[in-house]
């Protein structure tokens, strides 16, 4: 390896390492290993070629230079499963809203019958006034037409003006 600063990065499918920044100076020859010297230092993405960290310790061993890499996690590309929890299927809100349902569905006739009977008549005169279909509790939005409210006509009969309308393009 020629002499200059280079970035070192281990890519591994299984675990993440920290970068590196090694520094080689000096130059050796085919026999012999005079000059040279190699340094590491821990790096971060972001920080400036001259933001040094901590230094690795680096060794000769055999002729190649050695230190060691430290993994900093393991990556988990599957999670295990969880399994079956029934207050997990009560917290779904599809079940809860079905669940209220149901119970206004079945336990409001029982709670009819074990009414009071004076609650009860007031509870049928009051159904009376307002009824189903309409009275003075109406939806006043029941008739309402949004395609015509958007194109700005009005829902009564159109006016007939005797102006000639233009209908289209003529050429």
């Amino acid at each position: 390896v020629s002499a200059g600063s280079y970035l070192l990065e281990v890519h591994c499918h299984s675990h993440a390492f920290a970068p590196l920044r090694v520094d080689v100076s000096g130059t050796s020859t085919a026999g012999s290993s005079g000059g040279e010297k190699v340094q590491v230092w821990g790096t971060f993405r972001g920080n400036e070629w001259g933001n040094k960290g901590e230094e690795y310790v680096v060794r000769k061993v055999g002729g190649v230079w050695v230190w060691d890499v430290r993994v900093i996690a393991e990556k988990e590309y599957f999670y295990e499963r969880s399994g079956f929890s029934p207050l997990s299927l009560l917290k779904n809100p599809m079940i809860l809203i079905a669940g209220v349902s149901m119970i206004i569905v079945f336990g409001m006739p029982y709670l009819m019958d074990n009414m009071d009977p004076e609650m009860r008549a007031e509870f049928e005169e009051r159904q009376k006034s307002t009824g189903i279909t309409g009275g003075p509790g109406a939806n006043p939005l029941q008739n309402f037409d949004a395609a015509a409210w958007l194109a700005g006509s009005s829902s009564s009969a159109p006016k007939r003006s005797d102006t000639p309308v233009e209908k289209g393009i003529t050429r």
